[in-house]
């Protein structure tokens, strides 16, 4: 019978090596999970901002359509009723910038129709305020747009964030 006995001259590895390695590449496993983690958050925040900027971007968009002419003249000034609205206004919209009652009215809802909250996660704000005497040359109306919504990517999810651009001139155009 044949004894085996152990030569010294083999190759391998022992025990303790193979499981110094299995805990060293246990460890760079979870280290690259929790950078994935981070990184999906990364990309949740910055789509939010990129959507928020979309809003106002639409907002600021629709607000420099509207009527806004002086007649050289006479100075008279004829200006959409939705630029002489005093104070702050806000609503509840989606990131196509409509609100509620606009996607129940494209979609042929009943008024009360439930939606989804979760769509409706921006709320945007703006003020519209004369700079000067809007019947002279170089006056204008100053635009501020407010965007703010709950952070996806927080922990608690409860987090607020917000966007403005604020200063923007919309100049009368002359007839």
């Amino acid at each position: 019978m044949k004894r085996l006995t152990a030569n010294s001259s083999e190759g391998g590895f022992t025990i303790f090596e193979v499981l110094v390695s299995v805990v060293l590449l246990g460890i760079g496993v979870v280290a690259l999970a929790s950078l994935q983690i981070i990184g999906m958050r990364g990309n949740v925040a910055a789509e939010d901002r990129t959507k928020a900027m979309s809003v106002a971007t639409a907002k600021l968009s629709e607000i420099s359509s509207y009527t806004f002419f002086q007649n050289m003249n006479t100075g008279e000034v004829v200006a959409d009723a939705r630029l002489t609205a005093a104070g702050r206004i806000c609503q509840e919209v989606n990131q196509s910038c409509l609100t509620r009652e606009e996607i129940r009215t494209r979609a042929g809802l009943a008024e009360g129709a439930a939606l989804d909250d979760e769509q409706f996660r921006y709320t945007l704000c703006w003020t519209i305020t004369d700079q000067g005497d809007l019947t002279q040359p170089g006056s204008f109306k100053q635009i501020t747009i407010d965007v703010s919504w709950s952070d996806r990517a927080s922990k608690g999810g409860d987090d607020v964030v917000s966007i403005s651009l604020t200063g923007l001139p919309l100049t009368a155009k002359y007839m």
